[in-house]
């Protein structure tokens, strides 16, 4: 076979070992480049009555055993000393089976409806403002409320983003008026939240006007997300529109194109003064996979002390979680309405350090922790606190005010003091990190990694996939395969076996002619002859593909290979027959051919075995067999040594035959495991006396 590249590889054989017990196989592969040398091995084959799969793991199966093998042609030599059944093998390249290329960043966003691995993503949260939901609008005509009648139906979407009605702005529906009530008058923002139908291609603009003090249009791009989209209202220049609002009531109309087809979930007034582009940009939540969320992970930071906060302070851990969190059992402290907390700590060594913080905000957009660190001097900064929605938290940089430096030189103790300035986040932990070992890939949460899955869960066959079943174990071989191959690989199929050019795309393989086989089509199946008009072989079992001549398997002769060659037997139409392998020292008048169907051979007297190889029991000195000198009630099953004659003596039984009970033990008999029966004389003897017994019995008797 041909060798495209470099690699280590593992060998996996599809096989039926029929036998009752293991068969040890034999691999030799030689290359045809004098340069490469010729590597033997050994896989253990285990009884079994179904197709199974063995990688090559040498004689006890413990490790797969690599093939060094570089491009070129080699030569594969696969042997046994028993029959048995090989359907085909397998190279596999530690591309495949290591994996590697499964670590990867996670960008794609969650649609509804995928299963795959894919990020969800949440925004700032707007509760706090003053909104109107979607199902809360109307129509209007002449000045007459009129109940919506257009709604989005789309029950697992409604399920994700958990809301009951949302009504649509559609061709049917192209105008939606509602009243929002205001807390406060004055300068706003408005910000729609929406979605689509899954389907959904095309972009909407809707205008939207705001009683007679503002007008603006909001641009809703497609959203099949598992979270509703958000945009804010611009003005005609495509800027941010401010609404200024001069009373507690706002009338809202918002209408569509003839084209548009969106769903709106709300409509929410942002004081000016509190507006943030964070509120429409989404931020991870976390990586799906088969529409749950996964736990994000951080690099480990060499040298690092970790100081957790409920520990170090007196402040009572959190009792409230962020929404979503990963590991409810993460223990947490809570900030809010400026509150401070001090941590007391000390490092191993005088140098500079880095502080970096681990902290969970979902609520708001960005802002700042005041910081204040002391030892022996005084170090003010600040560690920015980015909208984190993250169901693994994430990670941020303490810096000083002066000069945004991250360094803070420390001798031994000091106090770190972090004060809130009245928004709300919940803090996990500070690790101190000595500068010269910091890296700041520390921040961002390691790549996902599906290797160990992968191995775990798709390697627990030998890396046999059903290419019929979707998931994760076919997913992963399609990027791998892909990879390893530089891209798709060319059907081929041959075009008289096969019934099209087009192949499976997982795996390759050509749609075949009957009785023809090959991933390509390119063989007539076993029992056949003739390709690409293959037909049935007139034997037994095999033919030669080209001319229909019969092959006789090992062993078998006759024109049609149906019988078993002199001195063989066991007959089978793909194994072949099995020698008998009689003893010719222990058959009778020299007979060495042994029965056609169970293969045992006529033995002389005294002598057994199917191959009449040795002594019935009791008998020694083969093939001669002379009965052993033993008594038979003090020997085990064996009763001698084959060879010596010496007898096998029962646990309580000694002498040359076998015939006398060991000390402390009486009355020898056949039916007992142990020959000899202990004495129970209460520790004053060891010894049983049979006519003393028997005196002391006849003297009771007599009384």
């Amino acid at each position: 076979m041909g060798i495209g590249k470099s690699s280590l590889y593992r060998m996996v054989l599809r096989y039926v070992n029929p036998n009752n017990d293991p068969v040890l196989g034999t691999i030799t592969i030689t290359p045809d480049s004098p340069s490469e040398i010729e590597q033997q091995f050994t896989v253990n084959f285990k009884p079994t009555t179904r197709p199974s799969f063995v990688t090559v793991a040498g004689a006890h199966g413990n490790h797969p055993l690599p093939m060094v093998m570089n491009p070129g042609h080699w030569s594969i030599k696969i042997s046994t000393k028993r029959s048995m059944f090989l359907d085909y093998f397998v190279l596999l390249p530690s591309e495949y089976y290591e994996g590697g290329i499964l670590t990867q960043d996670v960008n794609v966003p969650c649609e509804v409806g995928y299963t795959g691995l894919c990020r969800h993503y949440g925004y700032p949260n707007l509760t706090r403002f003053d909104s109107v939901h979607g199902a809360g609008g109307f129509l209007s005509e002449n000045n007459v409320r009129i109940p919506l009648t257009e709604y989005f139906t789309d029950h697992e979407t409604l399920q994700e983003i958990n809301e009951d009605e949302v009504p649509f702005i559609n061709n049917q529906q192209e105008e939606i008026h509602f009243e929002l009530r205001i807390s406060k008058p004055g300068p706003h923002v408005l910000v729609v939240t929406y979605v689509t139908p899954r389907d959904e291609q095309d972009t909407s603009v809707l205008l939207i006007e705001a009683n007679t003090v503002g007008k603006g249009k909001v641009t809703l791009n497609p959203c099949r997300y598992t979270s509703t989209c958000r945009q804010v209202v611009t003005d005609t220049y495509g800027k941010v529109a401010v609404m200024n609002f001069p009373s507690n009531y706002v009338s809202l109309v918002l209408t569509g194109e003839p084209t548009s087809n969106v769903a709106i979930d709300s409509i929410v007034a942002i004081p000016y003064h509190q507006w943030s582009l964070d509120y429409i940009k989404p931020k991870s939540v976390c990586v799906r996979k088969n529409g749950k969320c996964i736990q994000g992970l951080f690099p480990d930071a060499a040298d690092a002390k970790k100081i957790e906060f409920e520990i170090s302070n007196n402040i009572l851990e959190a009792e409230t979680r962020p929404p979503g969190i990963y590991d409810n059992a993460t223990k947490l402290i809570y900030l809010s309405d400026g509150d401070m907390v001090d941590i007391h700590a000390k490092v191993s060594q005088p140098g500079d350090y880095i502080f970096v913080v681990q902290y969970y905000q979902p609520d708001h957009p960005q802002f700042e922790l005041d910081v204040l660190v002391q030892n022996g001097k005084f170090y003010e900064a600040k560690v920015p606190v980015p909208h984190c929605p993250s169901n693994s938290g994430c990670r941020s940089i303490i810096r000083q005010i002066d000069n945004n430096d991250t360094r803070f030189q420390l001798i031994e103790n000091f106090v770190l003091t972090l004060k809130e300035p009245g928004h709300g986040i919940w803090l996990d932990y500070i690790l101190v990190i000595p500068a010269d070992q910091y890296n700041e890939k520390i921040l961002s949460k390691l790549q996902f990694d599906e290797t160990n899955e992968f191995i775990k869960r798709c390697g627990s066959n030998h890396f046999h996939i059903n290419v019929t079943e979707d998931g994760s174990c076919r997913d992963s071989t399609f990027s791998l395969t892909a990879n390893y191959n530089n891209g798709a690989l060319p059907c081929n199929c041959d075009g008289e076996g096969s019934t099209s050019f087009e192949c499976e795309k997982f795996g390759g393989q050509c749609p075949c002619r009957p009785n023809i086989i090959g991933r390509r089509c390119e063989i007539c199946k076993s029992g056949f002859y003739g390709f690409p008009r293959c037909r049935p072989c007139n034997c037994p079992a095999l033919c030669e593909r080209d001319t229909g001549r019969c092959i006789c398997p090992s062993r078998v002769t006759g024109q049609r290979c149906d019988q078993c060659e002199p001195g063989t037997y066991g007959f089978h139409p793909i194994i072949g027959c099995e020698e008998c392998n009689c003893s010719p020292l222990g058959v009778l008048d020299g007979d060495l051919q042994c029965d056609l169907f169970d293969g045992s051979c006529r033995c002389k007297e005294n002598v057994v075995g199917r191959q009449c190889d040795r002594c019935r029991a009791g008998y020694s000195q083969f093939p001669h067999c002379e009965r052993c000198d033993c008594d038979s009630r003090g020997t085990t099953a064996d009763i001698c040594d084959q060879y010596t004659a010496e007898c096998f003596c029962k646990t309580n039984v000694q002498g040359q035959a076998c015939d006398v009970c060991r000390e402390g033990t009486f009355n020898i008999q056949a039916e007992n495991s142990d020959g000899c029966t202990k004495c129970f004389c209460f520790g004053k003897t060891t010894r049983y006396v049979p006519y003393l017994s028997s005196l002391l019995v006849n003297s009771i008797n007599h009384h």
